[in-house]
């Protein structure tokens, strides 16, 4: 039931997306705007640009013996409101011909962190993605995916032309309702023909069987991740086990180190609680002001539908009744001659803080500055 030490074949980084900007990246597609090429030499690789994308103003490729193992795109603009940002990333392919030392080596020489994290007075790059691989010499259908539990998450399996199931992937495959993590397994031996990528394994040609389990680390899992901690493989490796050993018992046999499961970035926060975090209160405030102008734009009125659907909190209910005003001097005439005034509610008030939730601050200031005297 368990795998031996001996039945891994293989463990390494296989992809990495790191937010960063090209040094001197115009500079060194000068030539290809202005000699009627999309390519130029730079050092032992070949750069091909890439432009009509659709959220990028071009993509750059970085092509080594006839082998894509880098690119770089470049942020666009989209509207006044969203900016796409510049990003490099490191392909499987890479780490057949590179060491991993070698790669960060190149990402720490030729790029810098992009200009959101140097807005932000961050010096560092912040990591997008990265996956984990691992083959070990075992039959997919037969033994591997018979030790893995049945559990209540999602999974989906992708077909080949053929009708076989090929990928397994433990929780959902789509960004969109996914951005922790991903696991995939599939058999490394029919990817590797599918992909006529043989001259890059020989040796794997040579054994029975061999499955690929890898683990995709997405956004909400790398943003603190610190870069240079892809070159300890060790922590990774453990990395790699502490997730997969809730999922299968088969590496129990295997000695592993305890380690940290990567840390979320928290985004289930009340905004009528927040009061440590600044930066994250104010992301969530400008996007709920971007929807509600664009609520309003289609004829509807934000405050309107969050009322309907009693989206409101008691202050914000009490605080909008003190606001309410009857000014003498303003009435009209109803039907059957009632005279009745009109009520009115007032910005100024409102938006003064004359209400009933600045004034419980004002109270709470004023006690805890008593308390700490």
């Amino acid at each position: 039931m368990f795998l031996s030490k001996s039945e891994i074949l293989y463990f390494n980084i296989d992809y990495i997306e790191v937010y960063a900007s090209f040094i001197n990246i115009n500079l060194m597609l000068w030539w290809v705007d202005n000699d009627n090429s999309n390519t130029v030499q730079f050092w032992e690789f070949n750069l091909e640009k890439t432009t009509w994308l659709k959220n990028y103003e071009y993509k750059v490729s970085f092509k080594y013996d006839n082998l894509t193992v880098f690119a770089y795109y470049q942020g666009k603009k989209i509207n006044e409101k969203i900016t796409t940002r510049d990003y490099f990333t490191v392909y499987w392919t890479a780490f057949s011909q590179f060491d991993p030392e070698e790669i960060i080596e190149f990402v720490n020489m030729y790029l810098v962190p992009d200009k959101v994290n140097i807005d932000k007075w961050f010096n560092d790059f912040t990591l997008k993605r990265f996956d984990l691989a691992l083959d070990v010499k075992r039959n997919i259908d037969d033994w591997v995916l018979k030790h893995f539990k049945d559990l209540s998450q999602k999974w989906a399996d992708f077909y080949w032309s053929s009708w076989d199931v090929e990928t397994h992937y433990i929780w959902a495959y789509s960004v969109r309702d996914n951005k922790s993590f991903l696991i995939r397994i599939y058999n490394k031996i029919t990817d590797i023909k599918k992909k006529w990528m043989q001259h890059l394994y020989p040796s794997y040609l040579w054994e029975k069987d061999v499955t690929r389990l890898e683990i995709e680390f997405r956004s909400e899992m790398t943003k603190l991740v610190k870069f240079d901690s892809l070159l300890d493989n060790t922590y990774l490796f453990n990395l790699m086990l502490r997730y997969l050993k809730k999922h299968t018992p088969i590496f129990e046999s295997v000695k592993s180190n305890h380690v940290e499961k990567l840390k979320r970035f928290n985004k289930k926060i009340s905004i009528e609680e927040l009061k440590y975090d600044q930066v994250v209160r104010q992301r969530y405030i400008n996007a709920f002001l971007w929807y509600g102008k664009k609520i309003l734009k289609i004829w509807a009125c934000p405050v309107d539908v969050l009322l309907r659907n009693l989206l409101i909190s008691e202050l914000t209910k009490e605080d909008i009744a003190m606001s309410i005003t009857r000014p003498n001097s303003k009435w009209k005439w109803k039907l059957w001659c009632t005279c009745w005034y009109v009520w009115s509610f007032d910005m100024t008030t409102y938006t003064e803080g004359k209400t009933k939730r600045n004034e419980l601050q004002r109270l709470n200031s004023y006690w805890w500055g008593r308390k700490w005297k």
